[in-house]
């Protein structure tokens, strides 16, 4: 019994050895990639830090809410002229009307000249 919980204490160091050397290497294998997330990173550390001064000390207190929906609307609306964030509620909305089914054989029926066309 005490042989197995020795194998037990020993697996269980061992893992726990494993994972912190994984996230000890981790870091330097990244390369470029993780340079470039880091700047990602570096820039969403300025965004917070410029949510959180205009939050701090701007004149009126703006709402957390619209500062961050225009902050992705203006992210999104960026990135070509076709696409637009939509805030929970407008995507919702924009579900509902565009999930419809539409039927009919697409005739028009008009007069033209006292003559049904």
């Amino acid at each position: 019994m005490k042989q197995v919980m020795l194998r037990a204490g020993l697996a269980a160091i061992g893992a726990v050895a494993g994972f912190a050397g994984a996230f000890l290497v981790l870091p330097l294998a990244g390369g470029a990639a993780d340079s470039d997330s880091q700047s990602s990173y570096q820039a969403l550390d300025r965004f917070g830090a410029a949510f959180a001064a205009v939050r701090a000390d701007y004149v009126e207190a703006p709402e957390d809410r619209k500062m961050i929906e225009d902050a992705l609307n203006g992210m999104i609306s960026d990135l070509d002229p076709h696409s637009s964030y939509f805030d929970p509620k407008t995507f919702a909305d924009m579900q509902v009307k565009t999930s419809g089914s539409y039927g009919g054989v697409g005739l028009v029926i008009a007069a033209d000249q006292g003559v049904v066309k």
